[in-house]
């Protein structure tokens, strides 16, 4: 019997920053699965943390995701993982 085929997935996300009145400030897109977390501002103002999440689960071979941040002048960013808050 032929073992049952793992679907494949394909996600794309666009991330947007920019600096406006003493913050960063972001605005995303995304299609498919690949997705960010509410916007969060650990160190204050500046500094806009997102935490990128692929609710399927881990990669598999084929899967197709992309992701496209563009950071304004002045604008500053820390993406990481679900993994990277836990410790």
């Amino acid at each position: 019997m032929a073992a049952a085929s793992q679907p494949r997935w394909k996600g794309s996300l666009r991330l947007d920053y920019r600096w406006d009145q003493g913050r960063t400030v972001a605005h995303d897109r995304h299609e498919g699965p690949l997705r960010v977390l509410k916007a969060l501002y650990p160190d204050g103002p500046h500094t806009c943390e997102h935490v990128l999440v692929h609710p399927p689960g881990g990669l598999v071979g084929g899967d197709e995701l992309r992701i496209d941040a563009h950071l304004g002048a002045g604008s500053r960013v820390r993406l990481t993982t679900p993994g990277a808050t836990r410790f």
